[in-house]
């Protein structure tokens, strides 16, 4: 069997204003990702900050790439990223999250192990109990320990078969219904969607600058 390839696109990094901190926290934790040296990044550069991508975040991750998005949708931000990537399994993080340690690994290990599975979602932890956590609960479930179906796709800390996904891709302009609509097509079309809780990433506004801090002083150790 022959590996499959990543390609981790990371979005949505500000919204008028930029927050160039959150993003540096999410490159950051990439970074220190066993296997990332080999793996394509892609960042959607959205209309509104052109160009405004400063260079020590860049820095961070030599292999990654800017792409530029511009939609004033997001979820045909994201969509635009995967036509430009190159690998067979597309993976999105938003820049509001830190992808744990292995987090890069479980993504592989998860389709090589599952070779069926079309879509995995993982685990986000550390969210403040606002709307968007209790609206993550609703569709994913409970949180487990175990991998399991999963009975809904996402369109953050998750991983597509790339050929799947531009086949059902988030509506453009869908909003909130995204992951509703493109779920209900693809088990139509009877795909695997599998949920894998090692698959981890801290989604804590409160808590990033923390968070980061160790991220970033693993990254400078092993440089």
């Amino acid at each position: 069997m022959s590996a499959d390839t990543v390609s981790v696109i990371v979005s949505d990094f500000g919204q008028r204003e930029p927050s160039w901190e959150r993003l540096r926290s999410c490159i950051g934790a990439l970074a220190v990702q066993q296997g990332v040296e080999q793996t394509e990044v892609l960042l959607c550069e959205m209309p509104w900050l052109y160009g405004q991508v400063p260079d020590y975040i860049c820095e961070l991750l030599p292999n990654l790439r800017i792409v530029r998005c511009d939609s004033t949708d997001p979820h045909s931000r994201k969509t635009m990223a995967v036509r430009e990537a190159a690998g067979s399994v597309v993976a999105f993080l938003d820049a509001d999250c830190l992808p744990q340690a292995g987090w890069l690994r479980q993504v592989n290990d998860t389709f090589h192990y599952y070779p069926e599975a079309a879509m995995v979602h993982g685990r986000m932890v550390g969210e403040d109990g606002r709307w968007q956590g209790q609206l993550r609960k609703f569709f994913c479930g409970p949180d487990s320990t175990e991998g399991a179906p999963a009975h809904f796709t996402a369109t953050n800390n998750a991983a597509f078969r790339r050929e799947v996904y531009c086949e059902y891709p988030f509506p453009a302009g869908s909003g909130g219904q995204a992951v509703r609509i493109q779920t209900a097509a693809m088990l139509r079309a009877h795909y695997l969607l599998w949920r894998e809780p090692a698959m981890l990433v801290l989604r804590d506004r409160r808590g990033m600058r923390q968070g980061a801090g160790v991220a970033l002083e693993q990254f400078a150790a092993t440089r």
